[in-house]
C-alpha cells in the first residue's frame, strides 16, 4: 500500500523550480562575465598590434602597414584567443589573478606568437616583422595582464577602504610574530577577511621578528617594528591587544615563553 502527500510533491516542485531559475541566472552572469573577457582581451590584441606598428614606423607607414594588414588582425586575434583558452585564462577569476596567471600569459602568449610566424611561412604571407613581433608579443602580455592587474585592484580597492581599523569600536590590535613567508600569508589573509562584517576588527601595528635584516621592513605596508627581546615594550607602546604566531619551527614552551615576557 503507497501513500503519499500532494503538499510534498508540490514542494519539491516548486523547490525544483527555484533552482532552474537560480542556475539560469547564474549561466547568465557567466556568460556575460565570459563575454567581457573575451572583448576586453580582444580589444588588447588590436591595441597592442597597431602600437606595435606604430613604434616600429612613422605615423603614415604604420597607418599603411596597418591598413595592408587589416585581413590579418581577426586571425591573429582568433589565435590569440584560443592559445588563451587552451592555457585556461578565461577559466580564472580575475579578482584573484596571481604569478600563476601571468605565466599563463606568457605560454598562452609565446604560443600565440610561434603559431603565427609557422603559419605565415608555411603560407608565405607577410604579417609580422621581427621588430612587430617582438613588440606585439611584449605589449600583448603588457596590455592583457594589466587588465586582469586592473579587475583585481577595483576588487581590492573597496575592502582596503576597510582595512585601517585603527578607530573601529572593539578592533583587536595585533603583532604578527615572524615576519617570513608564514607572516606574509596570514597577514594577506588578515586583509582579505577584515572588511568582512563581523562587528570586530584586526588592526594589524605590524611585525615582530628576531632577524636583524628585516628590522625597518615591510610586508603589505605593515613594519616590522621590533625584536623578540622586545616584545613587552612594544605591547605597551603600541597598545597591544593580541599576538599572531606565524613561525612554523616555534614550539609551543617558546610561544609560552614570548607571551610571558609580553606581559
Amino acid at each position: 500500500m503507497f501513500s503519499f502527500s500532494i503538499e510534498g510533491i508540490t514542494n519539491q516542485i516548486f523547490a525544483c523550480k527555484i533552482t532552474m531559475v537560480v542556475d539560469m541566472r547564474q549561466n547568465k552572469v557567466f556568460s556575460f562575465r565570459l563575454l567581457i573577457k573575451i572583448s576586453l582581451d580582444i580589444l588588447a590584441f588590436i591595441v597592442a598590434y597597431i602600437a606595435s606598428n606604430m613604434l616600429r614606423y612613422s605615423l603614415p607607414e604604420s597607418i599603411t602597414h596597418i591598413k595592408e594588414a587589416a585581413l590579418y588582425i581577426p586571425v591573429l586575434a582568433s589565435i590569440r584567443l584560443i592559445t588563451f583558452f587552451i592555457f585556461r585564462l578565461y577559466s580564472s577569476i580575475w579578482r584573484y589573478s596571481s604569478l600563476h596567471d601571468l605565466k599563463n600569459i606568457i605560454k598562452a602568449t609565446t604560443s600565440g606568437t610561434l603559431f603565427v610566424i609557422l603559419l605565415g611561412y608555411i603560407l608565405n604571407v607577410y604579417m609580422l616583422s621581427r621588430f612587430t613581433v617582438v613588440m606585439e608579443w611584449l605589449l600583448v602580455i603588457f596590455f592583457t595582464g594589466g587588465v586582469r592587474l586592473a579587475a583585481r585592484y577595483m576588487y581590492e580597492r573597496p575592502m582596503s577602504l576597510h582595512r585601517n581599523n585603527n578607530f573601529m569600536p572593539g578592533a583587536k590590535r595585533v603583532l604578527i610574530y615572524g615576519a617570513g613567508r608564514a607572516g606574509e600569508m596570514l597577514m594577506r589573509n588578515i586583509q582579505n577577511t577584515s572588511s568582512s562584517n563581523t562587528g570586530i576588527g584586526i588592526n594589524v601595528i605590524g611585525f615582530v621578528d628576531d632577524d636583524p635584516a628585516k628590522q625597518g621592513r615591510y610586508i603589505h605596508e605593515k613594519r616590522v617594528i621590533g625584536e623578540g627581546k622586545n616584545i613587552r615594550d612594544l605591547v605597551e607602546k603600541y597598545r597591544i591587544t593580541d599576538i599572531y604566531f606565524a613561525v612554523s619551527a616555534l614550539s609551543g614552551a617558546e610561544a609560552r615563553k614570548i607571551l610571558g615576557c609580553a606581559i
